[in-house]
């Protein structure tokens, strides 16, 4: 996912594992593994599983 506007999105459960994330706007959004990325500056880093 390339420039990707992923705000308010629920990506709970998702295997992003190895998907290349560049220029993704992670705002209000829901990670794979069930944490928001307003709780995590803004980014899913570390929450992909």
């Amino acid at each position: 996912m390339r420039s990707t506007d992923l705000t308010g999105a629920n990506l709970s459960g998702a295997d992003l594992t190895g998907a290349v994330l560049d220029n993704v706007i992670w705002w209000n959004t829901y990670c794979p593994d069930g944490t928001n990325s307003s709780n995590n500056n803004n980014s899913c880093a570390g929450h992909l599983f």
